[in-house]
């Protein structure tokens, strides 16, 4: 059964609205929090104190943590949905529907986020990083591609870049490391949201 319209262009909708509702976790953090360079998965951390995982040696607690973690899981199946509702309404070559396999292995990874780093750090983040896969995948899923070709490339460059600079960050003294995690969210999220307006009535 083909997923309706309506339904493909919510679910985009539903993972954008993340960016709405995040300001009002980090309002009710108890200790300080940047989204500058915090990830977004220090919203989700249950316990508070320094050092609640590898890596964190600044002091976490976020009393919306459970509500966070919740989040990352309907997100992981509403982007499912969302892809699987692109998917059903383009016409794909063979490595564009490779492509789609991977963003498809993207969502599921991403649903791992529902366990919290301070309770399992490397399931909350090895199979998250399976988002370093949807640029090249846009790229391979703009080939031979009709209707929102040009988008779908200028979204997977901007995803290049943010990609590049994530890795860089690593290695420089540039505490970014937040803002381009939500922006790289953002950007795949704004092109899900536009390829959905670009096939409307498909």
């Amino acid at each position: 059964m083909k997923i309706p319209f309506r339904i493909g262009v919510g679910s985009w909708i539903v993972l954008l609205s993340y960016f709405v509702y995040e300001p009002f976790a980090i309002r009710a953090s108890i200790a300080p929090y940047s989204y500058l360079s915090q990830p977004m998965s220090d919203l989700g951390i249950t316990e508070c104190g320094v050092g609640t995982y590898p890596w964190a040696d600044y002091f976490i607690c976020s009393p919306h943590a459970p509500i966070v973690n919740s989040l990352f899981l309907l997100t992981g199946i509403v982007l499912l949905i969302g892809l699987w509702a692109l998917k059903e309404r383009l016409k794909l070559s063979r490595i564009g529907k490779a492509g789609f396999v991977f963003l498809f292995l993207f969502a599921v990874g991403f649903s791992f986020s529902v366990i919290p780093a301070n309770v399992s750090f490397e399931w909350h983040t090895y199979p998250a990083l399976v988002m370093f896969v949807v640029a090249p995948a846009l790229f391979c899923i703009s080939v031979k591609l009709n209707k929102g070709k040009r988008l779908t490339m200028i979204s997977a460059g901007l995803l290049t870049m943010i990609k590049v600079a994530i890795m860089a960050v690593a290695f420089l003294p540039i505490e970014w490391g937040g803002l381009l995690q939500r922006l790289f969210y953002f950007v795949f999220y704004c092109w899900g949201l536009g390829m959905m307006v670009r096939l409307k009535g498909k």
